[in-house]
C-alpha cells in the first residue's frame, strides 16, 4: 500500500510525482497525498446538457423549454401534428421528436402556404368582414404583411401600421379567438387593446382593429 494524489475533480488515483490529472487535466500542485486503498475510483460529475428549444408547429417560432408545452407567440400546443418516435421496445422517449411534414417539400414555407390554403375549405363558423371583403373562417387565419405568413398579405400591404406578423384569428369547436402577436401597434376589439400574445374570445358583432383603417367585424355565414 503506497501513497497517492487523488484529483478533487474527477477522483483520480494519481502518483505522488503528478503535477496535473492525467484525466481531466486539474491542478494537483496543492493536494497533498494520502494513502491509497481500494475504494473504487469516483465518476466526473455529470455536466448538465444545454438547453434545447423546440420549434412550434404552428409559426415556426424557436421556443424555450421554459415555455413548457405552448407556444409563446400563437398558444400552439408543443406536440400539436409531432409525433414521437418509439424506441427499441416499444417507449416512447419524450425528448426526441419528429416534427410531421404537411406538405411534399416539408419546408416551412409550403407547410404555411398548405395550411393558410385549406384553413377555410372546412364548414365556416364565422365570416371575417375585412374593408376589402369577406374571408369565411374554420380553423386558422394570421393576418400580416409576410406572404409566407398570411394569404392576406397582398391586400394589407398597403395599411402601414399593419405589421409583417402582426395577428391570428382562430376559430376551433365554434370559439373565435384573436392572438396579438406582439405587433408594434397592437390590435383593437371593439376600441379596447387586447393583451399580446393571449388569445381573446370574440364573438359575432364585434370590431377587431388592426391599424386605424384596416378594421374586420365579426359576423355569421348567412344560412
Amino acid at each position: 500500500m503506497g501513497f497517492v494524489k487523488i484529483c478533487p475533480s474527477c477522483g483520480h488515483k494519481c502518483a505522488v510525482s503528478a503535477f496535473s490529472c492525467p484525466v481531466d487535466g486539474v491542478d494537483l500542485i496543492n493536494v497533498d497525498p494520502a494513502v491509497e486503498t481500494d475504494t473504487a475510483m469516483v465518476p466526473p460529475a455529470k455536466q448538465p446538457e444545454p438547453a434545447q428549444t423546440w420549434v412550434c408547429p404552428g409559426c415556426g417560432y424557436p421556443n424555450n423549454p421554459a415555455s413548457e408545452h405552448e407556444c409563446v407567440i400563437c398558444q400552439k400546443e408543443r406536440f400539436a401534428n409531432v409525433k414521437l418516435p418509439p424506441k427499441p421496445g416499444g417507449a416512447r422517449d419524450p425528448n426526441s421528436m419528429v416534427i410531421e411534414s404537411s406538405g411534399p417539400s416539408g419546408t416551412d414555407a409550403t407547410r404555411l402556404e398548405e395550411e393558410h390554403s385549406t384553413a377555410t375549405t372546412i364548414e365556416p363558423s364565422f365570416l371575417i368582414r375585412f374593408p376589402f371583403g369577406e374571408v369565411p373562417l374554420q380553423g386558422i387565419l394570421r393576418v400580416g404583411r409576410d406572404p409566407l405568413f398570411s394569404p392576406l398579405a397582398d391586400k394589407v400591404s398597403g395599411y402601414g401600421t399593419v405589421g409583417r406578423r402582426h395577428a391570428e384569428l382562430s376559430c376551433m369547436g365554434g370559439v373565435l379567438t384573436v392572438t396579438d402577436l406582439a405587433s408594434t401597434n397592437g390590435v383593437y376589439v371593439n376600441g379596447a387593446p387586447i393583451p399580446a400574445n393571449r388569445a381573446t374570445p370574440l364573438k359575432e358583432g364585434d370590431a377587431v382593429s388592426f391599424s386605424t383603417k384596416l378594421i374586420a367585424n365579426i359576423g355569421k355565414p348567412r344560412m
